[in-house]
């Protein structure tokens, strides 16, 4: 090969390498702002239940229950729709009407309506992550992918880093209705440069040469990730670990007002940055272990790093349970930490024993099964925990409610954990035509 042709392969490679880490860069961001919409309402929960006069079983609902169902439904038809569709617009369109509605929430009179917000925040969010997965999937080869998908999963804790102090500031100072306002604006901007300046790549670009690219039907699709037994433990495992998160994530902010009698606004301020930077730090360090070690066994790509998962129940429980804010906020930060660890190899693993053409849709079906139970359930019963246990306990009633979701994080690493076990024979599976 002469030298001018050599040139222009490399320039070419360092162009796509340059598209997708913009690609990269934009989804992050855009997860960061729908996790900010997502989690906004637990921050401001507290001053909801006083203005709306509801119960925490209510709260619940809102907050977990209703929001899950649809976002499950709509999230698997969606993942059709990208496994064969224009990702990109499908992600910029979903982000403006979540964007929408949640500032449409602002304006909620009764709790209906603040509910029918939630539906269209549901509807919209189910369009970003599991295209944006099969997105970065499409842009990074397999040895570099559980580093960009941890990169992409950091936007979560990044909007807590940042998104959490504002939320708390505006929340303290001018209600929780301007909150929400504010919280819904980001998402326009960058739904506009995901449409116009992001090119989505090609289906299988990244994969060895003689890789399926071909459409799955729906049928079909299904019945060969049922018999991928990674697959199913980690749909299982996400179950009990979206239980732990979103539970945590719901009624963690509304635990501190109650037990410790912090404001909205030191909230926010603390642990915003706790949460965000350990939790980004958990993320990204997770991810490029999945990839180091992932070189030597895809089993151990997977089994190490859900180990966090068994290790953040008890530093959970030393959370609950500290008498004091010094020893407290440190666990927390040690905590996320854990919990976000193994966040990156599981969305990798799983993105490598499904074929290329239902890629969305294997994520779609784990956010389905994480989200139906882990946020339908999960902060609903935690709720109804808190309801019965107040007329023992009062306000303390919520730190022994929260027990439940410790306990579910050590049952879903071990079920993921499992599954690493088939890792191997599933991968190879997955490249077969």
């Amino acid at each position: 090969m002469q030298a001018s042709q050599i040139s222009e392969v490399a320039q070419l490679a360092e162009s796509a390498a340059s598209r997708a880490r913009y690609g990269l860069c934009i989804l992050t961001l855009i997860y960061a702002v729908g996790q900010l919409d997502r989690q906004v309402i637990s921050l401001l929960l507290e001053g909801i239940k006083k203005d709306m006069h509801v119960s925490d079983t209510v709260l619940g609902l809102v907050s977990g229950f209703g929001f899950a169902t649809l976002y499950a439904i709509s999230g698997v038809l969606v993942s059709r729709w990208a496994d064969r569709g224009p990702r990109r617009a499908i992600i910029a369109g979903g982000l403006l009407l979540y964007s929408l509605m949640t500032a449409l929430a602002g304006f909620s009179r009764n709790i209906v309506q603040l509910a029918a917000s939630r539906v269209g925040v549901s509807i919209g969010e189910s369009t970003g992550l599991a295209p944006s997965t099969a997105f970065i999937s499409d842009s990074y080869p397999n040895e570099k992918r559980g580093r960009a998908l941890a990169i992409f999963a950091g936007g979560s804790y990044l909007s807590t880093l940042v998104g959490f102090p504002i939320a708390g500031w505006i929340n303290q100072h001018y209600g929780w209705r301007p909150a929400f306002m504010a919280a819904g604006l980001p998402g326009i901007v960058l739904a506009l440069l995901l449409r116009f300046t992001v090119t989505d790549p090609p289906r299988g670009g990244t994969e060895v040469k003689g890789a399926d690219t071909c459409f799955i039907p729906l049928r079909e699709t299904l019945q060969f990730l049922a018999h991928q037994k990674s697959v199913l433990f980690l749909y299982l495992g996400s179950i009990f670990t979206g239980w732990t998160l979103f539970s945590m994530t719901i009624w963690e902010p509304t635990f501190l007002a109650r037990v410790h009698h912090l404001t909205s606004l030191q909230i926010g301020a603390y642990t915003g940055p706790i949460r965000g930077i350990a939790a980004l730090s958990g993320s990204i360090v997770g991810g490029f272990v999945a990839d180091q070690i992932g070189r030597r066994s895809h089993q151990l790509k997977l089994l190490v790093p859900v180990l966090g998962y068994v290790l953040a129940c008890p530093t959970m429980l030393v959370f609950l349970f500290a008498s004091s804010l010094r020893l407290m906020f440190p666990v927390m930060a040690v905590n996320y930490f854990l919990i976000a660890f193994p966040t990156g190899a599981m969305w990798a693993t799983l993105q490598s024993v499904a074929k290329i053409r239902m890629r969305a849709l294997a994520s779609a079906l784990l956010l389905a099964f994480a989200n139906f139970v882990g946020l339908g359930i999960g902060p609903l019963a935690t709720g109804v925990l808190n309801d019965h246990l107040a007329a023992t306990m009062g306000r303390e009633s919520i730190r022994y409610s929260l027990i439940v979701p410790c306990l579910t994080s050590a049952i879903g690493g071990i079920l993921m954990a499992v599954g690493a076990f088939s890792v191997e024979k599933d991968r190879m599976r997955a490249l077969e035509p």
